[in-house]
């Protein structure tokens, strides 16, 4: 998968910022008036978060974090669907065994971030087998924020792992503009019951 990749720092501690390059139109962020946050995505879309989800939850270098951002097309149906949400979300990523980042190291990154040098380079998804994920512990695992316009996901190796295993769920179907219905909740992985949620959406 192909990243831009910049180094900021802040007060002498240096962040690693990776963006996808090629993100799916049909993956979309919102965050709902009951404070759950949703990620809403066709096949294409979960294939690239399968990936990521194993990148993120395999990537050893500390400070880094990785911005995903919504350029998906309004779909006025949404207002009706989910009503008072913020729609448009973008997400930011994170392994917290190697990063701990704060709202206001996030919007520090992001002032910064247009103004750092930039360069491509490609990682690698890694090996992965979900047979071995330990379910036994994953119990809050996963921190799920929501800050202006972006739904922050903090996890482990597990968790991440979990996820893609979730997200390679939806990667068979064919797309559908009237299937709205396949979805899953990531109950346990939060501390409260439900704050991220995995929905089927096809946009033609």
């Amino acid at each position: 998968m192909k990243f831009k990749y910049r180094e900021v720092i802040i007060k002498s501690k240096k962040y690693i910022v990776y963006e996808p390059i090629d993100i799916p139109k049909q993956l979309r962020g919102l965050y709902s008036s009951n404070d759950v946050s949703c990620i809403l995505a066709n096949a294409i879309g979960y294939k690239f978060l399968k990936e990521l989800f194993l990148i993120v939850g395999s990537n050893k270098e500390d400070n880094s974090v990785f911005l995903v951002f919504d350029s998906s097309r309004e779909v006025e149906e949404f207002h009706e669907w989910f009503p008072q949400a913020e729609l448009h979300k973008n997400m930011v990523l994170c392994n917290y065994s190697r990063t701990k980042m704060s709202v206001k190291v996030l919007k520090k990154i992001l002032e910064m971030r247009k103004y750092i040098k930039v360069r491509e380079i490609e990682l690698y998804v890694p090996a992965y087998n979900y047979d071995k994920i330990r379910y036994w512990s994953l119990d809050n695992v996963l921190s799920v924020k929501n800050y202006s316009k972006w739904i922050m996901l903090s996890s482990n190796y597990e968790g991440f792992c979990y996820m893609s295993r979730e997200a390679d769920s939806f990667t068979d179907m064919k797309d559908d503009p009237e299937e709205y219905f396949a979805h899953t909740h990531l109950f346990h992985l939060t501390k409260y019951e439900d704050k991220l949620d995995f929905r089927y959406y096809f946009q033609s």
